[in-house]
């Protein structure tokens, strides 16, 4: 599980990856941060929270988007749940991400400081299709398609088996941690 900022110790061990993700798809190598607003938590129990680790967003991804662009890399796309405010406050001081996904968001946004910030919408209601590219200078060039999803389109097996395969590890991982915190 994939939350770079965040981490949450159990007494035997600590869940969440502090590292990135990097795929190789095709000829271009694509790096993927999670990344948490601190204010996430703010409503959740006491106890849960003392058990969390959470570094500000911006401290977390200067070094790795460097390190990653070092590397390098194609393309770095943070995935943040968040407010809009607070991934446009990401987007100006950590140069080179190519794309934020922004979670708690339900209005388009224009592109920040070469970095596109795009939204699934409220409950994922603007899922559809990024087409992202590199010009020969290297600057970023989009093309979207959305798709207003309804209750009765047909169901992805694909996607529903993906959804599943996660809940499944999440579930282990957090019965792990119960059963080594006595719970």
């Amino acid at each position: 599980m994939l939350a770079n900022n965040l981490t949450l110790c159990l007494e035997d061990r600590c869940v969440f990856s502090p590292e990135p993700l990097v795929k190789n798809r095709g000829s271009e190598t694509v790096s993927v941060l999670a990344l948490l607003d601190p204010r996430v938590f703010a409503l959740y129990p006491e106890e849960l929270r003392r058990s969390l680790k959470l570094e500000e967003p911006v401290q977390t991804a200067v070094p790795l988007v460097s390190a990653l662009r070092a590397r390098p890399v194609d393309w770095v796309v943070v995935l943040y749940h968040g407010p809009l405010e607070e991934a446009e406050r990401l987007a100006a001081p950590v140069p080179g991400i190519d794309l934020i996904v922004v979670g708690h968001e339900q209005r388009l946004v224009p592109p920040l400081n070469g970095t596109l910030l795009v939204s699934p919408g409220e409950e994922g209601n603007r899922v559809g299709m990024l087409t992202l590219r590199k010009h020969a200078r290297g600057r970023t060039r989009s093309t979207h398609q959305f798709r207003l999803l309804r209750v009765e389109d047909p169901r992805d097996p694909l996607i529903l088996a993906r959804l599943e395969r996660y809940r499944r590890k999440l579930r282990e991982a957090l019965k792990e941690g119960n059963a080594a915190a006595g719970r």
